[in-house]
């Protein structure tokens, strides 16, 4: 069984366009990579979990570019700490950011600061800056720059937002319906309006969006959201909306990848009304974020307290 699903798979792979197969293996190979690095940094932070902490002092902590493959011309801030047992000890910490004002906001609120360190007590050199805390850094660091960057929406600006908001959320179901419709085989009556009034409405959507966006936070870009609100609602909206659609794609992959007939009839509804069913959510978060208000967290609260070497 195992072994006809693969040899189906590497079937189906042979029929996407070359430029397809070396996107595809790119993006692989990068989420390979960045899911190793976040699995090793966190397997890190659980082990640290146990060790004994005790507080440091900010020794240095500036902005960088990044200069790394997997990160390049992104700006990540350097943390440099000390902590004394039997004598001084050093260790670091690098944080990955959006933007260099953000990076800059994180510097600014260490400076002159203390953090609390977990140390390894099999290598008293080892040691790691308590998760819970450099997490509380980032976020002040970033929702400061955000409650610095936020203006007042404007009543007809508002009103627009939500009329567009609604708009989005009723574009996106019908673009879904017609998208599983479409994937299990029922024929939709999408007409030529139809199609046209989901294209157009997502395109409108979507810079309405962009405009709003930019009124509420001049200092973004819609590209920033994933990035810079990580809001637990947020994340778990897009990582729905992620596994759906690749299923869906999946489903259609499956079923119509065979020959040429992978962009014809339903599979290529399918596959446009999934483009705009995303344009649309995609615009809809974006306008449900310019609504909110962001706390602002400035104080470091991490949930472990100093323990004792003794």
């Amino acid at each position: 069984m195992l072994q006809h699903i693969a040899m189906r798979v590497l079937l189906l792979l042979g029929h996407i366009p070359h430029y397809f197969q070396i996107a595809l293996v790119t993006a692989v190979y990068a989420s390979v990579r960045r899911w190793w690095a976040q699995r090793q940094q966190r397997l890190l932070s659980e082990a640290s979990k146990d060790w004994p902490t005790m507080r440091g002092r900010v020794v240095a902590v500036q902005a960088l570019r990044d200069g790394t493959e997997e990160h390049k011309g992104k700006w990540s801030g350097l943390l440099t700490y000390s902590y004394i047992l039997d004598e001084v000890e050093i260790g670091e910490y690098r944080q990955l950011f959006g933007s260099e004002a953000e990076a800059d906001e994180w510097v600014r609120g260490l400076r002159e600061k203390t953090v609390m360190v977990a140390v390894d007590p099999a290598d008293k050199r080892r040691s790691i800056w308590v998760a819970e805390e450099a997490e509380a850094a980032r976020k002040a660091a970033v929702n400061t720059l955000l409650e610095a960057e936020t203006v007042e929406l404007r009543w007809w600006v508002e009103a627009m937002r939500m009329v567009t908001l609604a708009v989005a959320g009723v574009g996106a179901m019908l673009s879904a319906m017609i998208e599983v419709r479409e994937v299990y085989g029922h024929a939709t009556a999408t007409s030529a309006w139809a199609t046209g009034g989901l294209s157009t409405g997502a395109l409108i959507c979507s810079g309405i969006a962009g405009y709003v966006f930019a009124k509420r936070f001049p200092g973004s870009r819609m590209g920033d959201i994933g990035k810079r609100f990580r809001d637990p609602v947020i994340n778990l909206l897009l990582k729905g909306l992620g596994i759906v659609e690749g299923s869906l794609f999946f489903g259609l992959w499956w079923r119509f990848g065979e020959g040429n007939r992978l962009m014809d009839g339903l599979a290529s509804n399918a596959i446009f009304s999934g483009l705009w069913g995303g344009l649309f959510v995609a615009a809809g978060v974006a306008l449900w974020v310019a609504g909110r208000r962001l706390p602002v967290q400035h104080d470091l609260a991490p949930d472990r307290r100093e323990q004792s070497w003794n």
